[in-house]
């Protein structure tokens, strides 16, 4: 499934809250599959 940017722009939005932030936990929290974050 193709990205969209939203949900670039929604993940880009928790790494810049949080750069130590994990993928597995961007996907728990937004949604976005952690292959696609």
């Amino acid at each position: 499934r193709p990205r969209s940017t939203q949900e670039d722009e929604v993940v880009l939005e928790q790494v810049a809250e949080d750069p130590s932030t994990s993928v597995r936990f961007i996907e728990r929290r937004t949604g976005v599959s952690k292959s696609q974050a």
